[in-house]
């Protein structure tokens, strides 16, 4: 299935040089190097990463610890959203540069260049998994950059006595670009968010989703490009105030203390609304509801690295990832600390509900006070 891809990495891992010059020959469409080598490649260190972190666990000097189901999950999900942006944005950045090298300004070469460079850096991300091999992935990353001193000047043409400087120039770009983008996935990293649910495709549905991911990478849209991967909406709830309006006073016994809705419009949109219930024994829920088109890719994530489970302890803590009436459903339940959450989706939403020394049932049903149709019928643009 992947015979072509597999013989390009390994031409450009052995023989770049060589490679660099068939890839400047060849005509190839945005949409197309996004969906049969950007996406698939650029999975690989953000499945690894999620691998690595919630179903095997990180420990060391006798301590162990796994990151939740769902805050590994979305985090897998913003560095994989964030390498396909970081393609675009690098591609415009050596595009944009490329008259003050004596290059022409050619946004599809560029994008070869972007597309292909960071292919030893995606490969080495399986390391990930594998913590004690962790500076593999840094060598990889070392070589791509050595593929980009290769590639630019058989791509993009500067001046001979240019061309290094114009890699330069591009490497400090790209190194500001990651920058910006590893602050904006520290913003963006809620911490559990459940997944959602995939959707079965045929092939004019592909075709579909094909143009209308040509059509959001071009205007720059990750919000677009999301839902075209998934086929879900790129809309999100368009008034905070009707989505506050969701938070009861009371839930579970327990009174409102505080309700607020946080929006984001770039690089990708989202909606989420964080409600804080109170007792006067100590009890405490948190309502958290979180609307935006990344949540269609989790399910296909949690599908992909296997996390369907069900894990029991002997002290009574539990954690479970299952469906449910078509929602993906998340309950956990730490016994020392009394913690536990229950989490849902439905399309682009997630309903989580987290509480201190507050049962599992209880925080079942309160998730179950929002439904779905509570969500359908909240505006959105």
């Amino acid at each position: 299935m992947f015979e072509q891809q597999t013989e390009r990495a390994k031409n450009l891992i052995l023989s770049p040089k060589t490679e660099w010059e068939v890839i400047d020959g060849e005509s190839v469409e945005i949409s197309a190097l996004y969906k049969s080598w950007i996406m698939p490649l650029a999975a690989i260190p953000a499945i690894a990463s999620f691998m690595s972190t919630s179903i095997f666990g990180v420990g060391a000097f006798g301590f162990h610890y796994r990151v939740p189901l769902f805050s590994g999950l979305m985090t897998a999900l913003v560095s994989f959203v964030l390498a396909l942006a970081g393609v675009f944005l690098f591609a415009h950045i050596i595009s944009f540069l490329a008259p003050y090298f004596g290059a022409q300004k050619n946004l599809k070469q560029a994008f070869k260049l972007a597309a292909y460079m960071p292919v030893a850096s995606w490969l080495a991300g399986v390391f990930l998994m594998i913590p004690s091999l962790s500076i593999l992935v840094l060598i990889g990353g070392l070589y791509s950059l050595y593929l980009l001193f290769l590639g630019l000047p058989i791509l993009m043409n500067p001046e001979k006595d240019k061309a290094v400087m114009y890699t330069v120039s591009t490497i400090i770009g790209v190194v500001m670009m990651h920058f910006v983008l590893s602050m904006v996935s520290t913003a963006m990293v809620p911490n559990q968010i459940p997944g959602a649910l995939t959707q079965k495709t045929t092939e004019p549905t592909i075709e579909k989703r094909t143009k209308a991911m040509e059509k959001a990478a071009e205007e720059g849209d990750l919000s677009g490009m999301l839902a075209a991967m998934t086929g879900g909406s790129s809309e999100v709830v368009s008034d905070p105030e009707a989505l506050k309006k969701l938070a009861p006073a009371k839930l579970g016994g327990l009174k409102r203390t505080t309700v607020s809705v946080e929006t984001l419009d770039t690089p990708i949109k989202a909606a989420t609304l964080n409600a804080i219930y109170e007792g006067t024994s100590g009890q405490k829920m948190t309502l958290k509801i979180m609307n935006s088109p990344g949540v269609n890719v989790l399910k296909a994530m949690a599908g992909m690295s296997g996390a369907m489970r069900s894990v029991k302890q002997d002290d009574g803590s539990f954690e479970t990832l299952s469906t449910d009436k078509g929602k993906l459903v998340n309950q956990k339940w730490d016994a020392q600390t009394a913690r536990g959450s229950y989490s849902w989706n439905h399309e682009n939403f997630i309903v989580s509900v987290e509480g201190k020394d507050v049962p599992m049932k209880t925080l079942k049903r309160a998730a179950d006070t929002i439904s779905s149709s509570d969500l359908d019928r909240l505006p959105k643009g």
